[in-house]
């Protein structure tokens, strides 16, 4: 877009109102390749200064992370960090939202948090994780706790450490109430397997479309399908 001698025009137009404006179209990036490296710079030089704002601290950071799937189907994890800074100031910082390859256990969890913890250098410091309840995020940290124990840190013990997401808690303990036990199971009993089974019997009809709708339904199932569908894609082509 910024290429173009069209949309230049536009923005110079635009930027008339002000009161200089005659070096706005020399200003504007000439390349997407020089917007890349404008938002590449920026983000280290903030990247920088989150670390060293990490750095004045002297008491405990504590985190929060989370996984989910984007519009495009990618599993992504973000990791976010909570400190007091020297003044008694509450700051909280996006240190890391990585696109998130292989199977959504604790192991691979714990992988890329441990990876954001190395980059700013804060394993001393590391205090309370607040997450949900899933399990495998008690396997995350206990995995975290055993990497802090081989680079010198035994203070920190996965359990007390283990901060439960209330909103999460309030949230299944309204589903129990209003549904009991197994909620999951009830959804998919009474309110998807009708819906299901009417498209599966369409489908059963369509004859070879049906198998192509059910390879593409697979694949696009997981995040972990999908990449591995554009790995086999990428060495076929090559």
């Amino acid at each position: 877009m910024c290429e173009l001698s069209s949309f230049r025009t536009l923005c110079t137009y635009l930027a008339a109102c002000q009161p200089d404006y005659s070096g706005i179209y020399r200003a504007l990036p000439k390349s997407g390749n020089a917007i890349k490296r404008y938002l590449l710079t920026w983000y280290e030089e903030m990247r920088q200064e989150v670390r060293a704002k990490l750095h004045t601290t002297s008491v405990k950071i504590h985190f929060s992370f989370d996984m989910w799937s984007g519009p495009n189907r990618h599993a992504y994890q973000a990791v976010v960090a909570h400190w007091m800074d020297q003044d008694g100031q509450l700051h909280a910082s996006l240190l890391s939202l990585h696109r998130f390859e292989g199977a959504h256990n604790g192991f691979n969890q714990a992988d890329h948090i441990w990876r954001t913890i190395e980059d700013y250098e804060i394993a001393p410091f590391v205090g309370m994780f607040n997450v949900d309840n899933a399990t495998n995020n008690d396997t995350a940290l206990t995995e975290i706790a055993s990497r802090l124990r081989r680079s010198g840190h035994e203070s920190f013990n996965p359990v007390e450490a283990r901060l439960r997401c209330f909103g999460h808690v309030l949230n299944l303990a309204v589903k129990a109430i209003l549904w009991g036990k197994e909620i999951e199971a009830f959804d998919l009993n009474h309110r998807d397997a009708q819906r299901e089974l009417g498209i599966l019997n369409e489908w059963q009809r369509k004859g070879p479309l049906k198998k192509l709708h059910n390879v593409v339904t697979y694949i696009l199932k997981t995040p972990q399908r999908r990449d591995a569908f554009e790995s086999v894609d990428a060495e076929c082509a090559v």
